[in-house]
């Protein structure tokens, strides 16, 4: 229930979606193709952009791979819309799609499946660990703070990568002062250590 309640708006969205299919489809020609698309030319130029964008983004995932990139369960979930959206696009309106210059079987709309593969391919090799990960039972918990991301179980990753951007990012000439309260057990030596673990690529 705390995963449903939490993305209700998706859920909500998905269940519209499957029940007014043909409607959103007419209005996706109607607003998206007639406007925007009918006026987009394939170019030699667009594909060259789109073959560096494609090499960006791989690079960028090889790197979050390599740096153990702590991602969100909800994310995956999000990846999965933008896979179905995708599919559905490129099966019922392939033909609206302009197609890619060097590579006429090929569209340019294709470049959107990377956005939904790149967070499964980054939940899956984090799900691959945690499963070959050895697990020991034991009747009583210790008090160690955590060294690898894969036991952060109370997901602190996000808002350790939060804070980084923040000091990587400012600005300000004088100095700044960042606490880290809480009370025994929250977890703020494993904060403080993955703080000083994290590798942010910009």
């Amino acid at each position: 229930m705390k995963i449903v309640n939490k993305h209700k708006g998706i859920i909500l969205c998905v269940i519209v979606f499957s029940y007014f299919f043909d409607f959103l489809l007419s209005k996706y020609d109607q607003y998206i193709v007639i406007k925007v698309l009918n006026k987009a030319t394939k170019s030699l130029f667009a594909d060259i952009t789109s073959i560096c964008l494609i090499i960006a983004l791989c690079l960028w995932t090889f790197q979050k791979i390599k740096n153990n990139f702590f991602i969100r369960n909800y994310h995956f979930f999000y990846a999965i819309i933008l896979i179905i959206f995708y599919l559905t696009i490129r099966i019922y309106k392939t033909d609206s799609l302009l197609e890619s210059y060097l590579f006429p079987k090929l569209k340019y709309f294709d470049i959107l499946i990377i956005f939904g593969i790149i967070p499964t391919i980054l939940f899956l090799k984090q799900w691959a660990i945690n499963k070959n990960k050895e697990t020991v039972t034991t009747n009583f918990i210790n008090d160690l703070s955590v060294k690898d991301i894969n036991d952060d179980i109370l997901e602190r990753q996000h808002n350790v990568l939060q804070v980084a951007h923040f000091i990587k990012s400012n600005k300000l000439s004088s100095s700044i002062a960042i606490g880290i309260v809480g009370a025994w057990g929250d977890g703020k030596t494993t904060f403080v250590n993955r703080q000083q673990k994290v590798d942010i690529i910009y």
